[in-house]
């Protein structure tokens, strides 16, 4: 009886904090509801009926962060990762960072459908955006969602350890796990133009990168292992989807370099996160 009145006890927990999110970030009871009951059907539509996705089909939502309001365009159909990418990056903070100066230049690799990069435009409006995104559905949708955002360029590349023509496996239970890495999950592909990240941030003529955000579904070790940046770059802050006995391998690169290297697992989503920052940034 303990143990069930335990798990009530976490679940009951966690439709709190998911509705209190919905509260903080929504404009409008409208989206405030609507978030709401379709994060919590998102997390538990199987075991708590009542609550069911409503945004099967892609809904414009006002939300506000950082005392700043954008619209952006959201969707829960099957294996739709837009709710969980939201909550992941406004809901748990894993793109927060406390730096010294306001960074005037960000470069996101792995952009999705642009939830991140209209994070750093309210966080940080006077920042010039890079953003990265090889996937032509998501690709889509990032320029839907930040045709509105100033000091933005977009780019429909993977970045890879080489350059060239590639197959990007389309995974089949989450629109932002696609992957230059097959998986059993991964039942479709497409083929993309992959870049180096030497020479995509060699086409932007030579700023200085304030922060590198990454989330590139395994690619890491490729892009990273061998990676002299061409420029100076303040931070590097990504996920990490690798073994446990590599990450502290992939590591290595940036401690030589000079980088306050930091490893933190994300426990809701259960992913490993890095971040390595320049002492004087």
């Amino acid at each position: 009886m303990g143990r069930i009145l335990r798990r009530i006890g976490r679940v009951l927990n966690t439709i709190w904090h998911l509705c209190t999110f919905a509260m903080r970030i929504g404009v409008g009871w409208r989206t405030k509801w609507v978030l709401a009951s379709s994060l919590v059907g998102w997390r538990y539509e199987e075991r708590i009926p009542f609550f069911t996705c409503r945004l099967a089909e892609e809904t414009p939502l006002t939300l506000r962060a950082c005392g700043r309001s954008c619209q952006v365009f959201l969707s829960t159909a099957p294996g739709n990762s837009d709710l969980s990418v939201l909550y992941e990056i406004f809901g748990r903070g894993v793109y927060d960072l406390t730096l010294l100066h306001d960074p005037m230049v960000i470069v996101d690799l792995g952009s999705y459908i642009g939830l991140s990069a209209l994070y750093f435009r309210l966080r940080y409006p006077q920042a010039r955006l890079y953003c990265v995104e090889p996937d032509p559905d998501n690709y889509a949708r990032l320029c839907r969602n930040t045709a509105h955002l100033p000091n933005l360029e977009r780019f429909p590349y993977a970045i890879a350890g080489g350059s060239g023509r590639r197959e990007l496996y389309l995974s089949s239970k989450q629109t932002c796990g696609h992957s230059l890495y097959q998986a059993e999950y991964h039942k479709r592909s497409v083929e993309v133009e992959c870049v180096t990240l030497e020479g995509f941030l060699q086409r932007l003529g030579g700023k200085a990168i304030d922060i590198l955000k990454f989330d590139i579904e395994g690619a890491e070790t490729e892009v990273f292992s061998n990676f002299r940046a061409p420029l100076p770059i303040g931070c590097f802050i990504g996920e990490l989807h690798l073994a446990p006995r590599d990450e502290q391998a992939f590591c290595q690169p940036f401690l030589n370099q000079g980088y306050e290297v930091a490893l933190s697992k994300e426990t809701f989503f259960g992913v490993t996160l890095f971040r390595a920052l320049k002492p004087s940034i």
